[in-house]
Parts: structure tokens; C-alpha cells; sequence
């Protein structure tokens, strides 16, 4: 897909942490291009449904999700970001408990696609390595796709 057709889309950024999305809708053009900022908890089952309705009021319709969180629902396309760390081994004391997470979003992509894809759901996986903070920033990474 064209860079100009990306930048035309609508987007809607759900974070726990509102002020954060707030300020990266408005570095991609804000609501006047069609961007939505909202809060969004994936522990609380009810600040999920109210995001999806404030997604659902504005656009209508929810294309797909890059989920970085387990995330239940019916979209025509899925993406689960997960981590390097969910399918290799590492030798790092104390990453047992982010490993195994990460390891279980790869897993469950991997069964949950038989389901999905007669529903015409495609789900799918990315499993980025580390990113130096000091060097990129979540709007800068946006600004480049």
C-alpha cells in the first residue's frame, strides 16, 4: 500500500495511558484527518467496550488491529505484536515470565487462525526485536511507515 493511501486512513489509537496517543494522533493530523484518540484498559472488560463504541461511532467499522495486547473480537484482519523473545531461547535471568508471554500470543495466533479464517479473519504475528528508546520514538516510527 502507497505511503499517501497510509496516511489517509483512519486510524484510532487506544492506549491505558490516554495523554500519550493524544499527543501522537495530533503529530498524524489530528481529528481532522481523521484520527481518534482514546483510553483503553485490556484488563478492564468495560473501558475495552467503550473505546470499541467510540471507534464504532466514529468510523463505523474496525478494518484491522495491531493488538499489543490480548484482544477478543471480529476484525477482517489481526495483527499480534509479540517479541523476539516468544520464539527463541534466552539465556536472561529473569525474562521467564515476558518470555512465556510473548511465546503464548505466537501460540495463540498460530490456533486461532484455523477459526478465524473461515470467518474470513486473517491473524497474523510480528515479532520485533529490541529498539533502542534513546534513538526512536512511537511518533517517529509512525511518521516513517
Amino acid at each position: 500500500m502507497r505511503r499517501d493511501a497510509v496516511e489517509r486512513l483512519p486510524l484510532a489509537i487506544i492506549s491505558r495511558t490516554v495523554g500519550e496517543v493524544e499527543e501522537l494522533v495530533k503529530t498524524l493530523g489530528g481529528a481532522k484527518a481523521g484520527r481518534l484518540a482514546s483510553g483503553g484498559d485490556v484488563s478492564d472488560e468495560c473501558s475495552i467496550k467503550d473505546a470499541c463504541r467510540r471507534i464504532h461511532e466514529r468510523f463505523g467499522k474496525l478494518d484491522l488491529l495491531v493488538a499489543n495486547a490480548g484482544v477478543d473480537g471480529t476484525w477482517s484482519s489481526l495483527v499480534v505484536v509479540s517479541s523476539i523473545n516468544g520464539n527463541r531461547v534466552f539465556s536472561s535471568l529473569g525474562a521467564c515470565a515476558y518470555s512465556t508471554s510473548k511465546a503464548a500470543q505466537v501460540v495463540f495466533m498460530k490456533m486461532i487462525a484455523p477459526e478465524l479464517a473461515v470467518k474470513g479473519i486473517r491473524i497474523n504475528a510480528v515479532c520485533p526485536g529490541s529498539i533502542p528508546r534513546s534513538t526512536i520514538t512511537f511518533a517517529n516510527a509512525i511518521r516513517r511507515v
